[in-house]
């Protein structure tokens, strides 16, 4: 369990260094070990970064899958959804969120912006 642990903020810090091709090298030997949807959260960032939006979208979409119940994660998945126009799943994990977090701002700022 700590190897992963290690390679997951390895991950991290090489991310927030703007190093994404060595940071998913860490983090992808990380979510071999043990998936977690934060590691899947960051592998979408990095896809994001390096223009590859399609790569990035199948990271969030799995990091949501391992965590619905992460209102920063549902929020992003939606607005890439949005995006997609796929406005009607969008607006579910929203309304979801808000019924989780009624305050959580982002979530019902999008979710007035797309309805």
């Amino acid at each position: 369990m700590d190897e992963e642990i290690a390679l997951f903020y390895a991950g991290r810090g090489e991310y927030e260094k703007g190093n994404f091709q060595k940071a998913m090298q860490y983090l992808e030997q990380s979510s071999q070990m043990d998936e977690h949807y934060k590691t899947y959260e960051i592998l979408y960032l990095c896809w994001k970064n390096l223009g590859e939006p399609e790569k990035a979208f199948n990271c969030l979409e799995h990091s949501f899958a391992l965590n619905p119940h992460c209102d920063k994660v549902a929020v992003k998945f939606a607005q890439e959804l949005a995006l997609r126009g796929e406005t009607a799943k969008a607006r579910e994990i929203l309304n979801d969120t808000i019924r989780r977090n009624k305050t959580y701002l982002p979530a019902v700022r999008l979710l007035e912006k797309i309805s």
